[in-house]
């Protein structure tokens, strides 16, 4: 990574309920359950189209960011890797978002 950005400074971190960020130092030690959510971007980092979907938004850089954390959290903990799995197979969240609304 480049530089790091700090959870506080992802977008959706003042409303965000995911157990684990992948932006957060740190990580390694935090312990994932099967009913935690997880990370809206890193889910809609692995979707067909998502480089074009995160240029769209100004969001590059958290999308280079997820798809450098994938490896290590997919490897690290079998619940997000699973989340991801299925996500992969899915449509975006942003595609079926109202117009002019905000995910």
């Amino acid at each position: 990574m480049q530089e790091i950005l700090k959870p506080s400074g992802c977008p959706r971190w003042s409303h965000c309920n995911a157990s684990m960020c992948p932006l957060e130092d740190g990580r390694e030690a935090l312990v994932v359950r099967n009913e935690d959510k997880v990370c809206f971007y890193l889910t809609e980092s692995v979707k067909r189209g998502a480089a074009a979907r995160f240029r769209e938004r100004g969001l590059e850089q958290i999308f280079e960011w997820m798809v450098e954390a994938t490896p290590e959290v997919t490897l690290r903990w079998g619940r997000i890797r699973g989340a991801l799995e299925r996500a992969m197979k899915s449509g975006s969240r942003w595609d079926s978002a109202p117009k002019g609304g905000r995910r």
